[in-house]
């Protein structure tokens, strides 16, 4: 590829960063509904030429913010999973190896929660039925990334680590939805809670997880260890 051509790539590569990141900004300041595409483009400092260069629409532009969270959150649980070199939890149960995935989960929360805010208005936004055909396929295609999870899951049951009677389809739906959904709520009404709860509401996610792992683990001893981890 020729030196112009990978400028332009790159240049077209850091405008789509720009129209994500002014979208989502967007959207958590004022909401979906009232966000139009000529702010989006004032907002990411770029025309609205530009903008539908890359996005025919409002929708198409909501999911591409939706699917790069998903994606992103997916990596984190994938990185802290693999270890630094890719092998050094080549060794270990699924079980633990799944407290790794977590751990991950959890850090990405402590860095991205404003992501969380903007997952629950887009859950709201498509609360009965997607747009078209194509868009939900790109949704399918972001969700079948966390399909691992139903294979660590059946891998525990085989070498024991875990319980023999959990179901992993159900559990690997049960963690993702209760944890982004724990998540969001912190993310949106975190002051109001603490206060309502007395409590560091930071904690909750954390108590989750470790109540999965204790849950599946075929130890009726296992203690997770998390906020190690997470420290």
């Amino acid at each position: 590829m020729s030196t112009t051509k990978t400028l332009h790539h790159e240049q077209r590569d850091t405008n789509r960063l720009k129209l994500l990141d002014a979208a989502e900004q967007l959207f958590l300041q004022h909401g979906i509904q009232a966000v139009t595409m000529q702010q989006i483009a004032a907002r990411a400092g770029l025309s609205r030429v530009t903008l539908y260069k890359h996005f025919s629409g409002k929708d198409e532009l909501l999911f591409a913010v939706e699917i790069r969270i998903l994606q992103e959150f997916h990596q984190s649980g994938e990185l802290y999973t693999t270890g630094a070199d890719n092998r050094s939890l080549a060794d270990v149960s699924a079980l633990i190896r799944l407290e790794h995935k977590l751990t991950g989960y959890l850090a990405y929360f402590r860095r991205h929660r404003h992501h969380f805010r903007f997952v629950g208005l887009f859950d709201q936004h498509y609360s009965i039925s997607y747009p078209n055909q194509e868009l939900e396929q790109q949704y399918r295609q972001a969700l079948s990334g966390f399909s691992n999870t139903v294979q660590l899951l059946a891998q525990g049951i085989r070498d024991g680590s875990m319980r023999s009677d959990i179901d992993p389809h159900a559990t690997s739906a049960f963690i993702g939805n209760v944890f982004i959904a724990t998540a969001h709520r912190i993310a949106a009404r975190e002051a109001i809670l603490a206060r309502e709860h007395n409590l560091d509401m930071q904690v909750l996610p954390v108590m989750f997880c470790e109540m999965v792992l204790r849950s599946i683990a075929a130890d009726p001893n296992y203690q997770p260890d998390l906020k190690r981890r997470l420290s």
